[in-house]
């Protein structure tokens, strides 16, 4: 179910896109000394298992392109930092890692995001990060808090690589996102697979130019 993503979201000539599931043979071993170099000593198993999958399901994007396994290292904001020409992220959930990569210059940015449909957020959490046209689509589907939870943490990541800002959840309004044209340049998309939403923002450089 979780091959084929990049089809499943109809980008597979721009982005590749590649999951890591846990495993018993997946261990810190396989990391680059510069990614242990990352690695936290108070961090949790589950957290440092995360990371490690995270960092495997990059190279795996950046090898369809052809690029042969290196460190990806991370930036100020604990950004990944991707070899020249190419814009990616990285998203984790427990035991299951995405990374979404692409070299195709017209994105200015590009962001992903896994959730499970499972951890369903109410109302009360939901207010911390969604406007109040969201919170009507809340109030009739608990669903959708996650799904904006999902779209907006997406977005903050490609805005970022698009601007180098960071953005409040809040200022993202995913109605506007999802139903509104006039956001050409800036896409949205998401899917499910099995009990995940994976949510994926693309930022063309036009937009940038716009805010040049």
């Amino acid at each position: 179910m979780y091959r084929n993503i990049s089809e499943q979201f109809k980008v597979h000539r721009e982005i590749s896109i590649c999951v890591q599931s846990d495993s018993a043979t997946i261990t810190e071993s396989l990391l680059y000394a510069e990614e242990l170099e990352f690695i936290s000593p108070t961090w949790s198993e589950k957290r440092k298992k995360t990371f490690v999958l995270g960092r495997l399901a990059a190279k795996q994007a950046l090898a369809t392109y052809g690029i042969e396994a290196c460190p990806i290292l991370r930036g100020v904001m604990n950004e990944p930092v991707w070899p020249d020409s190419f814009k990616g992220s990285i998203a984790h959930k427990d035991n299951i890692a995405i990374a979404a990569v692409t070299k195709d210059d017209s994105y200015a940015g590009i962001g992903i995001d896994i959730e499970e449909t499972g951890f369903l957020l109410d109302s009360t959490h939901a207010q911390l990060f969604c406007g109040d046209d969201e919170l009507d689509d809340v109030a009739k589907n608990p669903l959708n808090a996650v799904l904006f939870f999902s779209i907006k943490e997406s977005v903050i990541k490609a805005y970022y690589m698009a601007f180098g800002k960071l953005t409040e959840m809040r200022d993202v309004s995913c109605r506007k996102l999802l139903y509104n044209s006039s956001c050409s340049n800036i896409k949205v998309k998401y899917i499910l697979v099995n009990q995940h939403i994976i949510s994926l923002c693309m930022i063309h450089n036009t937009i940038k130019e716009q805010y040049s």
